[in-house]
């Protein structure tokens, strides 16, 4: 049996170690200026890659709506939203990016949601495995575990995977289903790096999982979460949300390789 005393100590970093931090002056997500925030608007909070500067994904929400607060007409929207904007990245010929839908937990228990992604994946001819979503807890009611189980289960044969919380959904009764369906784990980089957040990283590297910091605001915590293993970060250092136009802009930016060798870290 391993431990987690075990896999932080072997915890190690991903790349060898650099003397500066990435040059995020160079990233594409200081190439692309947002426009105008309108609330109600579906928008991608940039998600950059510690590795390399390049966009790694996007997490839409609806701006200015608490996302355990959506209804389903709602999340219907933020689904068309975001399958459309990963059309708009294939059809200007960008990398798209993986993004990531924040919903209501009990969402995951209503079967109309599993129909409508994949549903709409299909229609756009977008494959499912681009989308990720993440349930939040909030005020939300508990899951209904059967049709939760059903739910999950759909999307995991789909390819549309969990974006987890700090891997709650691996305490759930559901937890082999869940882990069927995890494809990364979130971190909340802005309490800092404590003992839990590590075990936690630990134990998402055990699985095989990527990890994704958020709220990161400065270059120096960007750098040191690369050092520790860290695949992604998100927060007010990947710069401001963007439409689906913008996202594609950056991802066609990050992908072209130019801007991404530039932001690489200095050797």
């Amino acid at each position: 049996m391993w431990k987690i005393s075990d896999l932080l100590q072997g915890l190690a970093p991903k790349s060898p170690l650099r003397a500066e931090p990435p040059d995020l002056a160079h990233c594409p997500a200081g190439e692309v200026r947002p426009k105008l925030r309108t609330a109600g608007a579906v928008r991608f909070r940039p998600e950059i890659s510690c590795n390399s500067s390049r966009l790694a994904g996007a997490e839409a929400f609806i701006d200015g709506r608490p996302p355990d607060s959506l209804g389903a007409a709602e999340i219907r929207r933020l689904v068309d939203c975001a399958v459309a904007a990963l059309r708009t990245c294939a059809d200007a010929g960008a990398p798209p990016p993986q993004i990531a839908l924040t919903i209501p937990v009990a969402a995951l228990s209503e079967g109309w949601l599993a129909d409508h992604v994949i549903w709409e994946c299909d229609r756009l001819e977008v494959p499912p495995h681009r989308l990720l979503l993440r349930a939040i807890r909030g005020d939300a009611p508990l899951l209904d575990g059967a049709a939760a189980g059903r739910v999950m289960g759909r999307l995991a044969d789909a390819a549309c995977g969990l974006d987890l919380d700090d891997l709650p959904a691996l305490r759930h009764r559901h937890a082999d289903l869940a882990g069927k369906a995890a494809r990364r784990v979130r971190v909340n980089g802005a309490e800092g790096m404590d003992a839990a957040v590590l075990s936690i990283m630990a134990l998402a590297d055990h699985l095989g999982l990527p990890v994704l910091a958020e709220r990161i605001e400065t270059r120096d915590q960007l750098f040191w979460l690369a050092q520790i293993g860290c695949d992604m970060v998100s927060g007010p250092v990947t710069g401001a949300p963007l439409d689906a136009e913008e996202l594609a802009l950056m991802a066609a930016q990050g992908g072209s390789g130019a801007a991404a060798r530039a932001g690489q870290y200095a050797a």
